[in-house]
């Protein structure tokens, strides 16, 4: 009875093994044939009208080197492992990170970190539209969607000299107390009854209003998606700076304005008041109880305040700064 018993056993364990085994070599087939994430099949010239102005709109950027042109295998954005074969011929895998957001509305996101921390994937799609940003140590590729179901997989050249503005103009129309003054969040706590502090938790939560013109809008074939993205890649930045805050977004939407051609002059007039320009942002901020304001140009560069003044909390960006963490 003891010897029929082992050997009963041994039996099971045998075919626990067994069933172990063909589970292994099914999961590394699986990965091995898992379909990569672009198709690259497209020529320039075939592109359609519409194509071919979102691809020009593309490479305006002097950060933008060179592109490939794809479809994307959407049904890889639904794994938690993706296979992303870059134009260079080069394929790398990535590991989706579950502690990020991965859906805003209707709109869903893919992030994830590859076999070293420095390899970094971000994207954004919803209803056949892609966008995203690709980060394999100092290479960066932007995915840009050129509408009906076709990709421009863009090489991003990051040592370029993006020709970025930026003012430490000094604010001399609020007093002493409003310039400086410590700015009052849900996301701060009372120390001692007195001075506000941030908490140091890691969870300081920043809501940033968005608004762009339509020369940017017209840039993109989705510019909502376009803007999820951005955040995610600045949440990305904030996480490896240690910085111990994330961005939220607050609202996005279309403003009737025309550029100046000046992104100092569109920063001026984007915080005045009772101006005649863009003055509904101060109601859409209080509407959506957003801390800053952000306000998205065509062209690059891009320019902002200095001061912890509630009231100066306004930047302007440029379109082509878009390829890089900005």
């Amino acid at each position: 009875m003891r010897k029929l018993y082992s050997t009963h056993n041994k039996l099971k364990a045998g075919i626990r093994y067994k069933l172990f085994l063909a589970f292994l070599c099914t999961s590394i087939a699986s990965s091995l044939n898992a379909d990569p994430l672009f198709n690259y099949n497209g020529t320039k010239e075939a592109l359609s009208k519409s194509q071919q102005h979102y691809l020009t709109k593309a490479m305006e950027s002097e950060l933008h080197r060179s592109f490939s042109l794809a479809t994307v295998n959407e049904s890889g954005l639904k794994s938690d492992v993706l296979t992303i074969n870059l134009p260079n011929g080069l394929v790398y895998e990535f590991r989706r990170d579950h502690s990020r957001e991965n859906s805003h509305g209707m709109r869903h996101i893919w992030i994830g970190t590859g076999e070293a921390e420095s390899w970094k994937v971000h994207i954004v799609w919803y209803s056949g539209y892609v966008t995203g940003h690709i980060a394999i140590d100092d290479i960066a590729y932007v995915i840009r969607d050129l509408s009906d179901g076709m990709v421009a997989v863009i090489e991003v050249d990051l040592f370029a000299d993006d020709g970025c503005l930026t003012t430490n103009e000094i604010i001399t129309d609020d007093s002493e107390e409003d310039r400086y003054r410590d700015i009052k969040h849900p996301d701060q706590h009372e120390k001692n009854g007195t001075t506000p502090m941030l908490m140091g938790t890691g969870e300081c939560s920043i809501r940033v209003l968005v608004t762009y013109t339509s020369a940017a809008g017209g840039a993109f074939t989705d510019m909502l998606s376009e803007i999820i993205n951005q955040v995610a890649l600045a949440n990305t930045a904030n996480i490896n700076s240690g910085t111990g805050f994330q961005i939220e977004l607050a609202a996005c939407y279309q403003n009737s304005y025309t550029e100046s051609g000046s992104s100092s002059t569109d920063l001026s007039r984007f915080r005045g008041t009772g101006d005649g320009f863009l003055d509904d942002v101060h109601t859409e901020r209080s509407l959506w109880s957003a801390d800053q304001c952000a306000l998205i140009i065509n062209g690059g560069g891009g320019v902002a305040y200095l001061s912890n003044s509630t009231s100066y909390q306004f930047s302007v960006t440029g379109i082509n700064n878009f390829g890089v963490y900005t």
